[in-house]
């Protein structure tokens, strides 16, 4: 994935075939994080009871909200279009927050999946259940790079 140009306040990355059918199916793994990370300690049970509804909640509803707007993503045809290279994604800079927002969220599903190796991500075992993990997290890493890298570019005046 490369950025070709930044043009009506879009910026328009080229990918191959390959790279967009990996793209996708990356962004299918969204929702990755679990609905709670870290559950209420003792003494915060009963009091923040409610609150944590709460904010489940309104988790629940933003990963609706995003699965929707990943779908029109995909198909709406403004986004997403062949081009004689192979594929150019066109996406205006709230989208490409929004897509680091939903690229995180894989990245760190998949680091707790793979059992929060904070240290070296390099020991953990792979196999077949830790390997779509570790491809997640890879990938993650370099697209939200190439994104992060494209918001620098200046647009033409």
């Amino acid at each position: 994935m490369r950025l070709l140009r930044v043009e009506k306040g879009r910026r328009v990355f080229q990918m191959r075939a390959k790279e967009m059918a990996l793209f996708l199916a990356l962004l299918e793994r969204y929702p990755a994080l679990p609905s709670v990370c870290h559950p209420p300690g003792e003494a915060a049970r009963g009091r923040n009871r409610i609150d944590q509804a709460l904010l489940e909640e309104a988790l629940a509803e933003q990963r609706r909200e995003n699965r929707q707007a990943l779908e029109a993503f995909r198909t709406n045809g403004k986004n997403v279009r062949r081009s004689a290279q192979g594929w150019e994604l066109a996406v205006s800079d709230p989208e490409i927050e929004w897509l680091l927002q939903v690229l995180n969220d894989i990245r760190v599903g998949s680091w707790m999946k793979l059992g929060c190796r904070d240290r070296d991500p390099g020991v953990a075992e792979l196999n077949a259940a830790t390997a779509p993990h570790a491809w997640a997290m890879a990938l993650t890493s370099y697209l939200q790079t190439v994104l992060l890298e494209a918001l620098r570019e200046e647009p033409p005046p």
